[in-house]
């Protein structure tokens, strides 16, 4: 995959041969579940992973019939739709804006709020500090940020 920054109307100038069959030029690629585009960014994949996120979020909801405690909901987050949201994080985590007065507006960090206030059943016009502050819980960007410098 060749990356470069170029208008959408440019016209291919280069072409590419694997043997004698010609390479197609695309705008996204996937690889290892992770959609890059040619430009380089991430956005579609996290947008994505967001997704992927919620789906599972809400399928594990709605198979639960009875009401479990917000600790143990808290736990599920963690274990099982924390490694789906941010998969791939060590890629995508540092190219990310890295604007910390914005960091509540990022695709992730708004999952994760929708998430806290949807287990804690308050409505979504419901301040994301309070939510964050009754669950006693760090922003998600800096649990990725820990993920992305750690290493694991």
């Amino acid at each position: 995959m060749v990356f470069q920054k170029r208008s959408s109307r440019q016209d291919h100038k280069f072409k590419f041969h694997l043997d004698t069959i010609a390479l197609e030029h695309t705008k996204n690629y996937t690889y290892l579940s992770l959609n890059i585009s040619t430009t380089g960014n991430f956005h579609k994949a996290v947008n994505d992973l967001r997704d992927k996120a919620r789906r599972a979020f809400y399928a594990i909801k709605r198979n639960i019939k009875f009401n479990i405690p917000i600790r143990i909901w808290l736990k599920i987050l963690e274990s099982v739709i924390e490694p789906i949201a941010l998969y791939g994080c060590e890629v995508w985590g540092p190219l990310t804006n890295q604007d910390f007065t914005k960091w509540d507006k990022h695709q992730i960090e708004t999952l994760h709020t929708e998430f806290c206030k949807n287990i804690q059943r308050v409505q979504r016009r419901t301040p994301n500090n309070v939510c964050r502050a009754e669950l006693e819980i760090y922003q998600s960007e800096l649990r990725w940020g820990l993920v992305i410098y750690s290493g694991s």
